[in-house]
């Protein structure tokens, strides 16, 4: 995708691998301890930083799950850096429609438009309450061209 959209400068052979293994730790990480505690992930990602030869964010600096790796350098940086930081008035506290951006939320909705560009089924899973329609239509709602109704 990111060479169809970029054909001026697109991605080497090299850099699409070096991508490529650090999305895959990445994914490893989402999938086996995503919905874990802090000291679950925090042992996953020491586990994993010892055990491959990747360039991965160490222990330190803190889980790999806390990290993306972006396009086109394929370096590590903070999920953190792409919460925009929004003000929203008394009035509109109340309302259901105002998504507070976090750090879980902009991982979601990343997740999110991964299914949604590569139009695959999607069930979103969790109690009441949880966000799960609300973190849904704000993915939808961000997406250019796309128009929500609800």
């Amino acid at each position: 995708d990111y060479n169809n959209s970029n054909m001026d400068y697109p991605l080497t052979k090299e850099q699409v691998e070096q991508y490529t293994q650090k999305r895959f730790i990445y994914s490893v990480m989402w999938s086996i301890v995503g919905d874990s505690k802090s000291s679950v992930r925090s042992e996953m990602s020491r586990f994993l930083a010892d055990s491959v030869t990747l360039d991965v964010p160490s222990p330190d600096q803190g889980c790999i799950i806390d990290f993306c790796v972006s396009l086109p350098d394929a370096e590590w940086f903070p999920w953190a850096s792409k919460v925009p930081t929004v003000t929203i008035k008394a009035d509109q506290v109340a309302g259901t429609d105002v998504v507070v951006p976090t750090l879980d939320t902009v991982r979601h909705e990343d997740l999110l438009f991964t299914w949604i560009s590569d139009h695959l089924p999607i069930v979103l899973c969790g109690p009441p309450g949880s966000g799960k329609t609300m973190t849904l239509f704000a993915a939808l709602r961000s997406l250019p061209g796309f128009e929500v109704a609800g």
